[in-house]
């Protein structure tokens, strides 16, 4: 019996997969081809978590995950860059300031990282290369891995087709290794959609979750907002999110506005810069600050403006010093003369929570990281399942057919006795072939049959688990997203607990629940559950904690017997 509530349990039964049922497949020619798809089941639950950030070319992918890492290591630039698949990982004194290039042709090398421009664009070193390690003591980098691919609608035929094969699990063995395909994606919208955005992520939903069930491992980012040229971009930034979000409705969790550039701007630029900030938006006429900005950098930096205490050279000098983009510039400081900040910390508070930044972290950390356990493990049980499923679709079809031309015989054979009494010479021949294609078709119904058990069996177990851990997961979305969910807060987090919020095993699982009378407590959960009248839009997470309650106390009775034997 396989315990649910045991990590080393189910890596026990990822082993069996792995190692027993692809040679079951590889015994019956129809059902070989699905062998390979249950190897290495183990490389993917016991490989660090991973997070890939993939969308469109000059979507800002590398800035964004440069602002999140905490350091630039993605290339940034205004042409196409990226043309690997490029890891982050932490790294350590030992490899900080450098990065691994893994060769197609030949062995890995590190270089500092002062070399990686060579590797830029639609060069002789990324054609040569696999893929590219950077290193980084980033607090991020601890939690996960995380992935800059190549743009889509690439210009470069050899990106598009890089991030294909990345995204469809086509890329090779080596790569595969170092961490196989994503367990959870973000991706990065420009500020107008695309349906290939939704082609795209439909493709990767196919790849890597349960069909129809919750996004749980993909989140949208929309990016370079402060590109949009209005009187309030915050509000039309979050406007265009939400029309985003509906159009990509089961693909992605949310999408949430971010700009990379601000949140930059408040974690890394001094207290100087925003002094500055609010010395240029302090101008008392309002025409001024507009000529202040209206014109291009070049007037910002040449113009002398009346009632400015900063002289173009100071200007010159605040450009040349923060090198922003001016877009971002602008937006900045209008907002924050907008909304008549005069404090430069306060303006510094206001640009990093208006960046979005912030936001997306508490996301990744509540949508992914404090779930990556559960999440890998269903990733790996989907691995294991799928392959058994199309097997067992082609076996069934296939003893059908047998059992079909197998209860025909008899009418065949009957016929041929006929003209062999008539003496007709082939019929006695045609009668002998029969006899042996009869026994033939009993013996491969027979194969069929124990095979297709045996997959069954197998298919059934991964099943159950799948299914238990993604309603787990989707129960967790519901009670993490929600603004007005009909339960107290101390049965909520009783019930985070239950669903694997802090932990997977038994003794996780039971962790918000009174250890005194654990088993009186679970059961005071079902009752203050039936108690609670939710409605039909909460039946599944009523259902659900009725159903994992039953499972723990069964856990926890089957513990007691072995204890008392």
């Amino acid at each position: 019996m396989i315990d649910s509530f045991s990590y080393e349990s189910i890596r026990l039964q990822l082993e069996t997969f792995s190692e027993n049922i692809p040679e079951l497949l590889s015994s019956h020619p129809a059902t070989a081809q699905y062998a390979l798809g249950l190897q290495n089941l183990l490389d993917r639950v016991d490989s660090p978590f991973t997070v890939a950030v993939t969308g469109q070319m000059r979507v800002g992918k590398s800035t964004l995950l440069n602002a999140l890492i905490g350091e630039d290591l993605a290339i940034t630039g205004v042409n196409e860059t990226t043309a690997t698949i490029n890891w982050f990982k932490y790294g350590g004194k030992g490899l900080d300031g450098k990065f691994r290039v893994a060769w197609k042709n030949k062995p890995d090398e590190l270089f500092s990282i002062d070399e990686i421009q060579t590797w830029i664009g639609d060069s002789q070193q990324a054609a040569d290369t696999r893929y590219l390690e950077f290193f980084s003591s980033s607090e991020l980098l601890k939690q996960a891995n995380f992935i800059d691919t190549p743009g889509t609608r690439s210009v470069i035929e050899s990106h598009e087709a890089t991030i294909n094969e990345f995204l469809a699990q086509r890329c090779e063995k080596e790569s595969m290794r170092q961490g196989g395909k994503a367990d959870a994606i973000i991706y990065v919208f420009p500020l107008v959609a695309r349906e290939s955005d939704k082609d795209r992520l439909g493709s990767y939903g196919e790849d890597s979750r349960i069909p129809g069930s919750s996004p749980f491992n993909s989140i949208g980012v929309l990016h370079k907002w402060d590109h949009l040229n209005s009187d309030d971009p915050f509000e039309e930034a979050t406007g265009k999110a939400t029309t985003v979000a509906k159009a990509m409705k089961g693909l992605v969790a949310d999408v949430i506005p971010v700009s990379a550039p601000l949140f930059i701007a408040a974690e890394r630029y001094d207290i100087t810069f925003w002094e500055k900030v609010v010395t240029l938006t302090s101008l008392k006429d309002d025409l001024d600050f507009e000529e202040l900005l209206v014109s291009d950098e070049r007037d910002f930096k040449s113009e002398i403006i009346e009632g400015c205490t900063l002289t173009p050279e100071d200007r010159v000098a605040f450009r040349t010093n923060y090198p922003l983009p001016w877009v971002s510039i602008c937006l900045i400081l209008k907002q924050v003369r907008k909304h008549s900040i005069s404090s430069p910390k306060k303006a510094q508070q206001f640009i990093r929570e208006k960046s979005g930044i912030p936001l997306l972290q508490s996301e990744l950390e509540q949508r992914f990281f404090s779930k990556s356990r559960l999440i890998k493990i269903l990733g790996s049980l989907n691995k294991a399942w799928e392959p058994c499923f199309q097997a067992s679709m082609v076996l069934r079809n296939e003893k059908t057919q047998w059992a079909t031309d197998l209860a025909q015989i008899p009418g065949y054979l009957d016929y041929l006795s006929e003209k062999i009494e008539a003496h007709e010479k082939p019929a006695q021949g045609l009668h002998e072939f029969l006899i042996k294609a009869q026994h033939i078709l009993h013996d491969r119904i027979k194969n069929n049959a124990s095979v297709l058990s045996r997959i069954d069996k197998a298919r059934l177990i991964a099943s159950d688990l799948r299914d238990n851990i993604d309603d787990d997961l989707t129960c967790l979305e519901k009670l993490g997203q929600s603004k007005d969910i009909p339960l107290t807060p101390e049965l909520v987090t009783k019930l985070q607990s239950i669903f694997g919020y802090y932990g997977c095993e038994l003794d996780q699982r039971c962790s918000k629940i009174s250890s005194s009378n654990l088993e009186k407590e679970l059961i005071q959960i079902l009752d203050e559950i039936e108690d609670a009248h939710l409605n039909r839009k909460w039946e599944h997470v009523r259902e659900h904690t009725q159903l994992r309650v039953e499972q723990l106390l069964d856990t926890l009775e089957q513990k007691k017997r072995l204890i008392n034997e």
